[in-house]
């Protein structure tokens, strides 16, 4: 389905907007300072004109742009993949998604990390990463698994299982380590009222609760 300017424009600022920039200026200058965003930039562009009614005119502009960020910033963005607003690449280098990967809103990514295709028959995929998770430095998501909402994985973490929403996953096998989800990395304008955060740090609130009450009950 052909994307209109208006939605390109929205999630274009909402990008810049993750960056720090808080005018047209500053985003000016964090698109020639920041070479991750702009990859994620140029990646927004040819997703528009991938789905464009000229998409067949645009193909092949479309993937020298891409190799070239590629080439230049050690960034793989396939322009297929659907990712959603204020999406975040913190630095450039050695970052590949794979072209069948899901990435959701507010998502964090740092240097060296692989969103990639794994499995066999019925379960061979790529992760579909919810919204508001962080990914840590060298994290390697495979498979055909769901990454929940607020999750953290952290750095040079192997993920190949599902991971629910809020939990923190470290290590090689991975290992969920709390559920304290990822308030504290990912922010971006308007977070203080978004419905579906809040709703996620309440639950994060009652299960620290029903933990405490646990713990009492097990001393007395």
């Amino acid at each position: 389905m052909p994307q209109s300017l208006r939605t390109l424009g929205s999630l274009v600022k909402s990008d810049f907007k993750r960056y720090g920039a808080k005018s047209n200026k500053e985003a000016l200058s964090a698109w020639i300072k920041s070479p991750a965003f702009m990859a994620v930039f140029w990646y927004r562009i040819s997703h528009y004109l991938l789905l464009s009614r000229a998409e067949k005119l645009w193909i092949l502009p479309v993937n020298l742009i891409m190799r070239r960020m590629e080439t230049k910033y050690g960034i793989r963005i396939p322009p297929r993949v659907p990712i959603g607003s204020g999406f975040v690449i913190w630095h450039s280098g050695l970052t590949v998604l794979h072209y069948d990967c899901v990435i959701g809103s507010n998502v964090n990514i740092r240097q060296g990390v692989t969103i990639g295709q794994a499995g066999r028959g019925d379960k061979k995929g790529a992760p579909v990463i919810g919204d508001r998770v962080d990914i840590g430095v060298n994290a390697v998501i495979i498979g055909k698994i769901t990454i929940g909402e607020d999750a953290v994985i952290g750095a040079g973490a192997i993920v190949r299982k599902d991971v629910p929403a809020r939990a923190v996953v470290v290590g090689d096998p991975q290992k969920i380590v709390s559920y304290r989800g990822s308030f504290d990395f990912v922010e971006y304008p308007g977070m203080e009222n978004d419905p579906a955060r809040l709703e996620s740090m309440s639950q994060v609130r009652v299960s620290e609760s029903l933990s405490s009450l646990s713990a009492n009950v097990t001393k007395a």
